[in-house]
């Protein structure tokens, strides 16, 4: 109980970060992060209705769909290699046996992802900077069930 309480404060909390950085932000750089938060608690969604293999494929899923937010325009233009990450994210979760296993994959895809925020503009690399705490987010949930 005190868990799920814990999750639903912590995302309320990302929610009303990511709404005011929306309101500062660009297009592309708003809709990378809506693609971000929609992502994250489709991850929260699944881990809390499925287990096992079930929840692995649930959270490819969810990976997939953040691939294709992603290369809508306004965020392939500020983050042009996120969709490319996420959709490999995507395969390799679909591909692992195991939640740790998934975790792994994303882990890696999140360390891939967090050396591009570090070059760039500001907006870029704001971008893969919450890409990066996406995909970290998600490997937190699918260790959370190992």
């Amino acid at each position: 109980m005190a868990r799920r309480w814990m999750m639903g404060a912590s995302m309320a909390a990302v929610v009303m970060a990511v709404t005011t950085l929306i309101a500062e932000a660009s297009p592309g750089k708003a809709q990378v992060f809506r693609a971000s938060t929609t992502m994250e608690r489709g991850v929260e969604t699944c881990a809390a209705k499925l287990q096992g293999k079930a929840f692995i494929d649930c959270v490819a899923s969810e990976m997939s769909k953040y691939s294709s937010r992603l290369s809508q325009k306004g965020a392939e233009i500020v983050a042009p290699q996120g969709a490319p990450n996420a959709a490999q994210a995507a395969a390799g979760v679909r591909a692992a046996a195991t939640p740790a296993a998934a975790a792994s994959v994303l882990n890696r895809v999140a360390s891939v992802v967090g050396s591009l925020s570090s070059s760039g503009e500001r907006e870029t690399r704001q971008s893969y900077n919450r890409i990066n705490q996406a995909f970290s987010r998600a490997a937190t949930v699918l260790g959370s069930k190992s």
